[in-house]
């Protein structure tokens, strides 16, 4: 990561009140700390954990990388989701209550998950409910 994109990180995020003289110190230290290691940090995530073993010599770096690892990317997902949800409704003309057009949204944002269900394991699950006022199979 650049020191500018780091400076830039640390200014809009001052709550946070990283010291960026410490920080810069605990970079070179943790850098010094991944030379030493045998094998690298695939990822972010395995970089913090390697961190938090001590905590307490790297409190600024841990909220650097707590703020970029919580950090919003993009907002792609949002943004398909809610077309989703436009051709839902549009599909359905709006004809049809919320409750079923949430359920029909979740299905459609995860429809990879949902071709992956066995639908027999679905019916038998559904027939294990308790008994209905008017039984579906006979």
């Amino acid at each position: 990561m650049d020191t500018k994109h780091i400076s830039n990180i640390t200014t809009h995020y001052s709550k946070a009140e990283i010291n960026t003289d410490t920080l810069d110190a605990q970079l070179a230290m943790a850098k010094s700390l991944l030379d030493c290691q045998p094998s690298r940090p695939n990822d972010l995530f395995a970089f913090r954990d390697q961190l938090s073993s001590s905590p307490d010599a790297f409190t600024d770096l841990l909220k650097l990388v707590d703020i970029v690892l919580t950090h919003p990317v993009t907002t792609v997902s949002k943004e398909r989701m809610f077309s989703t949800l436009g051709r839902v409704k549009n599909y359905l003309r709006s004809s049809c209550g919320d409750e079923r057009l949430s359920d029909l949204l979740v299905l459609s944002c995860l429809s990879e998950d949902a071709r992956d269900l066995d639908m027999w394991d679905v019916v038998d699950n559904f027939l294990r409910l308790k008994s209905r006022r008017y039984p579906l199979i006979h």
